[in-house]
């Protein structure tokens, strides 16, 4: 069962990067470092709040795209799609 959730945790970390490299080939890292931040108080705290900034819009919108966040309106709160997205987040420190 360890062997199975590590390797679940290797192909989620590999989704975040091929979004890194897709966001790097179209001149957008930066959102990629927005993610980066997000994904810290992510792995920390379990979500995030909303941001506001123009930057931050953009990555949740493309991480949402990509399905690794999900954004709850109702709480205005930002999740990881699935646990095994954190444990991929945890591979980026």
């Amino acid at each position: 069962m360890q062997e199975y959730l590590d390797n679940e945790a290797k192909l989620a970390w590999s989704d975040i990067e091929m979004s890194e490299y897709e966001l790097i080939r179209k001149d957008r890292g930066y959102i990629f470092q927005e993610f980066l931040k997000a994904a810290k108080d992510i792995v920390e705290f379990g979500k995030i709040e909303k941001g506001t900034n123009a930057t931050f819009i953009e990555m949740l919108d493309f991480f949402c795209e990509k399905e690794i966040l999900f954004f709850e309106p109702s709480d205005n709160l930002i999740y990881p799609n699935s646990r095994i997205y954190v444990k991929g987040m945890q591979r980026l420190e």
